[in-house]
């Protein structure tokens, strides 16, 4: 998932790449099947830019589609090359993994649909990276190629009257068996000075024969409208559409994922 050059804990660390994988292991309801929609119409391989460990790029693959993933976190894709050394080699066959930073990424081909898959394109830190990231994405794209990705939606009323935890399983772990590994973690989100969302990241690592070791770091969001987003997209060079969730309702500003189908001009 990674898109940064010097990635966060939660990416350069094994321990924490293999807890991340433990809570989102596959596709979100609907969200393989819109990728697929649009995928048939695609004539070379499909590219997912942080491609993470993997929770779209195997799902893909497994339905007979030739895959591309890049992504600039090693320890992520350390837990995507053990999945697909356990798949059969036809579909290992399907996939090939590039390690590069996402703005950076230099392919020897052009892409009939690139993706971007849930809420990954808000690792970019500043409107600068994004901009230059739909460049980068229209560049390489052919000439009526797609270029689809996800965000959820950011519930600011939910954070006006202080902190809010999001995600807590510190009470109850994940846990490796094999290797007497347990990881568990809490997110806190709140809205600083700055108008952003950060996200307060805990974690407690207990392995067999070492000392408890917690890890404690905070990350931020930036906060942009849709209309903004669709902006920079046709600035870029895109036709871009708009919906509310998977099956592609009209956006109506509520739906738990926003989703852009943005399109090169043939």
């Amino acid at each position: 998932m990674a898109v940064n050059p010097k990635p966060l804990p939660r990416y350069s660390s094994e321990i924490l790449a293999w807890e991340y994988d433990q809570r989102q292991p596959e596709p979100l309801p609907g969200e393989l099947e819109w990728y697929l929609k649009y995928a048939r119409h695609s004539r070379s391989p499909v590219l997912e830019l942080a491609c993470g460990s993997g929770r779209l790029l195997i799902p893909m693959a497994q339905a007979d589609y030739e895959i591309h993933g890049v992504d600039s976190s090693e320890s992520m894709l350390n837990q995507l090359r053990k999945k697909i050394a356990i798949l059969n080699i036809s579909i290992q066959r399907k996939i090939t993994i590039f390690r590069s930073d996402i703005l950076e990424f230099s392919p020897s081909q052009r892409y009939d649909m690139i993706v971007i898959a849930y809420n990954s394109l808000r690792e970019l830190t500043t409107k600068r990276m994004i901009r230059q990231c739909f460049q980068h994405v229209f560049n390489i794209l052919n000439p009526g190629g797609y270029f689809l990705f996800t965000l959820r939606r950011i519930d600011r009323l939910s954070l006006k009257d202080g902190k809010k935890v999001i995600f807590d399983s510190l009470d109850k772990p994940f846990v490796d068996e094999e290797k007497r590994l347990s990881v568990g973690s809490k997110i806190i989100s709140f809205m600083d000075s700055e108008n952003r969302i950060g996200n307060e990241h805990t974690y407690v690592i207990k392995q067999r024969g070492c000392q408890l070791e917690t890890i404690n770091f905070t990350t931020y969001t930036l906060i942009i409208d849709t209309v903004e987003y669709v902006k920079m997209l046709k600035d870029s060079g895109f036709t871009v559409q708009v919906s509310s969730g998977y099956s592609e309702q009209p956006e109506d500003g509520i739906s738990k994922e926003i989703c852009f189908v943005c399109r090169k001009s043939a």
